[in-house]
């Protein structure tokens, strides 16, 4: 480029070249490379200390044997993680999953690691709660919509042992 310009302002130079040189400078320049634009981090600066105590809480709470120390450690960074969550995201962001966490450094103390208990029944009932229709509504109307969702499926129970009552009576 530099090149270019010397060329251009030398007095050996034809003028009629020297419109033409001009041009390609100004075409170069114009076209020439941006500078890459500056990364945009993947997670606020907020959320770092919050996914380390997290991670922290679960490697101590999870682990296949845990001191009364570990257990301790692990539950106070859990309810960091989870007041943390509360304070950047707001209460209307967090779902039932959160307030079931709370309940695990009990749970450890009373029925000990994840390892040694058989979570069936708490799975079964997760994946009920999950399949609850919930039409994207938060901040209390959850329960209302398990409510309706419950009159419903116990509505089609009644009716269908009402049927399968009136058949066995046909017979």
């Amino acid at each position: 480029m530099q090149a270019l310009r010397t060329q251009a302002a030398s007095p050996e130079v034809d003028p009629r070249q020297c419109t033409k040189m001009d041009k390609k400078i100004k075409d170069l320049l114009a076209n020439a490379p941006k500078p890459p634009l500056k990364p945009t981090p993947r997670m606020q600066e907020a959320e770092v200390p919050l996914m380390l105590s997290l991670g922290g809480a679960l490697k101590l709470l999870l682990s296949s044997s845990t001191s009364a120390s570990q257990r301790q450690r692990g539950g106070q960074l859990l309810f960091f993680y989870l007041q943390e969550y509360k304070r950047i995201y707001g209460l209307e962001a967090m779902v039932p999953n959160h307030h079931f966490a709370t309940h695990i450094p009990r749970q450890l103390e009373e029925f000990g690691t994840v390892y040694e208990i058989w979570a069936f029944l708490a799975e079964r009932l997760n994946k009920t709660l999950k399949s609850t229709n919930q039409n994207n509504r938060r901040g209390g109307q959850q329960e209302v919509t398990m409510m309706r969702e419950f009159d419903q499926h116990m509505q089609v129970r009644a009716i269908v042992q009402t049927f399968s009552f009136l058949t066995q009576m046909s017979y």
